[in-house]
């Protein structure tokens, strides 16, 4: 089924800004057949009123999680660069993650500010935390299980290939990830054909060339 995490958007607003930003979700849901998850404006006390996108239940990157996405992020937009603080008009809005896969915690995806200012520098489209985390699952994985072998393939070659290797080997160790050990490489890097071993501590060659046996 794949990693599930519910994803809502929650708008507020005076009118008539909660009307045009309503029907912007109807018409941007629709168009992806999904406006069955656009909740009906309620509220009203002090003149605010309240509308929601609400979860689709999709798995992860599934075409319908994408599309209604897409369809949070078009509101968003909307709230950012066309209608927010037009004519004193302000509108506020908030999504949010949680549930399904997020291990009960809870994430506030993008959020306005207080009286409508909103800060679309850096949060306008924030990726999602869980996804990110369980990519880097795989890649840590991907690495363990590949690195030592791109090891021996390199290792003695008159070549490139050991600098390269070795120094993804430096930045693998760094993140936490060293690669499986080989017992036909004691040193964990490999050896250049002419240059012998190296040297973590400066990234480079200890010039100590590797005896070769000799021809009989």
């Amino acid at each position: 089924m794949g990693l599930v995490f519910h994803q809502a958007l929650v708008v507020t607003a005076f009118k008539p800004a909660i009307d045009y930003l309503h029907r912007k979700a109807y018409f941007s849901l629709r168009k992806r057949e999904l406006d069955h998850l656009l909740s009906e404006k309620c509220g009203g006390l002090n003149g605010h009123y309240t509308f929601a996108i609400l979860p689709s239940g999709s798995s992860a990157e599934w075409e319908e999680d994408i599309e209604h996405r897409n369809a949070m992020r078009e509101v968003i937009d909307h709230i950012d660069y066309k209608y927010n603080d037009i004519n004193g008009l302000t509108a506020n809005y908030v999504l949010v993650t949680y549930g399904g896969d997020t291990d009960g915690m809870g994430t506030i995806l993008n959020q306005s500010l207080p009286y409508g200012r909103v800060d679309c520098s850096s949060q306008r489209v924030a990726p999602d935390a869980q996804k990110l985390a369980e990519e880097n699952r795989k890649l840590r994985e991907i690495v363990f299980d590949t690195l030592w072998m791109a090891r021996r393939y390199a290792d003695k070659r008159s070549t490139y290939a050991p600098s390269i290797v070795n120094k993804a080997i430096d930045a693998a160790i760094e993140l936490g990830i060293p690669p499986a050990p080989d017992i036909d490489i004691e040193t964990g890097y490999c050896r250049d054909g002419m240059f012998g071993d190296w040297n973590p501590k400066t990234g480079g060659w200890k010039h100590n060339a590797v005896k070769q046996k000799p021809s009989t």
